[in-house]
């Protein structure tokens, strides 16, 4: 089955990537596959990236890609929790 990468660009400079992931092909009249990628994204230094999503698929020697903007956060603070009420 097609398999799928992931690139991390920021200000035009490829900063990570991940994969290629193997699909899990679903059980269905269309020829469909699934994928599941879990990034660690508190690693990634806050800012704006672009992911660039590529999907490979060597039974016919084809590749197609995605970008998708991405923005690092900072977490917002954790609010105390308080046990009033009990």
């Amino acid at each position: 089955p097609a398999s799928v990468a992931l690139v991390f660009c920021r200000n035009g400079k490829k900063t990570a990537e991940a994969g290629p992931y193997a699909g899990k092909p679903e059980k269905s009249p269309d020829v469909k596959t699934s994928y599941f990628v879990q990034i660690p994204l508190e690693k990634f230094p806050i800012g704006r990236y672009t992911m660039q999503v590529n999907v490979l698929d060597p039974d016919f020697a084809r590749v197609a890609f995605a970008r998708v903007p991405l923005a690092i956060v900072k977490p917002p603070p954790r609010v105390a929790r308080t046990d009033a009420g009990k």
